[in-house]
């Protein structure tokens, strides 16, 4: 089964890749060109506990100023949000990007505002920026009624 569960995830993330990869506006230069992932599991959730059966996978490209990712979480009761947190490893970190709720899998792309066009609610480029630049200073995680701070979460790469 666990083989399986492996190879399945990889699939996704794959397949994910692969579709988010056709959604991406086309630039003139692909060298601009970043891509990013994550496999989601309830025992990397902090504080935690997070759900031990849950696990997820997370792939991404950002050309641009467009972010385009799928999001698949599986083996987790219905997800109610989802999420990329800035945070190390170790600790929980506030919302940067919120995403569209995985059932069991969502797809979408976000268009990073300039920085004067702030607010809550968007992704402003300075954020985008710093997200290409270090992507392993944030995590996906996903959310549910029973896992309220988070069911599954993984460090993108």
């Amino acid at each position: 089964m666990r083989t399986w569960l492996v190879r399945s995830t990889a699939l996704a993330v794959a397949a994910g890749a692969a579709i988010v990869a056709g959604a991406v506006p086309a630039s003139s230069n692909e060298a601009d060109v970043t891509t990013l992932h994550a496999v989601l599991t309830g025992a990397a959730e902090r504080p935690g506990p997070g759900d031990t059966d849950g696990r997820g996978a997370f792939a991404a490209i950002v050309r641009g100023d467009t972010l385009c990712y799928t999001l698949v979480a599986v083996r987790i009761e219905p997800a109610t949000a989802a999420h990329i947190h800035i945070a190390p490893p170790t600790a929980p970190g506030p919302i940067v990007i919120g995403l569209d709720t995985p059932d069991p899998v969502s797809h979408g792309c976000i268009t990073a505002v300039p920085d004067d066009q702030n607010s809550t609610s968007t992704l402003t480029e300075s954020e985008l920026a710093a997200l290409v630049a270090n992507p392993g200073d944030y995590y996906v995680n996903v959310h549910n009624a029973s896992f309220q701070p988070g069911a599954i979460r993984g460090q993108l790469r």
